[in-house]
């Protein structure tokens, strides 16, 4: 969230609602003087007062009249991600991410098979089933299964960035009606 929209959000909610606590974690000067300070939080404003230059965090104009002004272009941000080609871009990722956990887990499983006592163990009771031509249908099981574990993890990716994306919109729009 942009320093200016996150700072009239923190007035905002300090105006409507005084008697709110609110719990939030940030690193900006802006979000510092609606905390109460702390030992922890003196320290770091000299810190942050040594290592930073000073920025001046303005809010978007208001009209005097009460008329709303524009949205700023700051607010205005496009999407994180290009939604109209991001199939293309996680497919290859998918693919990617398989190949490199497929390859990996196997030479895992190789080691672990050939250099502990378990491992041989394991290998000597069930080899059987992972060798020789009806094996293959295993093994297409089993990458199959990772295939779906790393399509879940893509798609756990895309929904937090779209979920972002949405909040990010209810930002603005809350931040335009406590504007106006």
């Amino acid at each position: 969230m942009d320093e200016g929209l996150e700072l009239m959000l923190y007035e905002l909610v300090r105006a409507e609602l005084p008697e709110t606590i609110l719990v939030s974690v940030s690193h900006r000067s802006t979000v510092e003087q609606f905390h109460e300070p702390t030992p922890r939080t003196r320290r770091r404003r000299r810190v942050a007062a040594r290592s930073a230059p000073h920025q001046e965090v303005t809010p978007p104009e208001r009209s005097p009249e009460g008329v709303e002004v524009p949205l700023p272009e700051w607010i205005c941000s496009p999407p994180t991600l290009d939604w109209g080609s991001e199939w293309w871009t996680s497919l290859v990722w998918i693919a990617k991410a398989w190949a490199i956990a497929a390859v990996s887990t196997l030479v895992i499983l190789v080691l672990i098979g050939r250099f502990t006592k378990w491992g041989k163990q394991f290998w000597r009771i069930t080899g059987a089933y992972f060798t020789g031509p009806s094996s293959v249908k295993v093994w297409l099981w089993l990458a199959a299964l990772l295939l779906s574990v790393i399509a879940g993890v893509r798609l756990d990716v895309l929904f937090s960035y779209q979920s972002n994306d949405m909040l990010t919109s209810f930002q603005v729009v809350a931040a335009g009606l406590g504007g106006g």
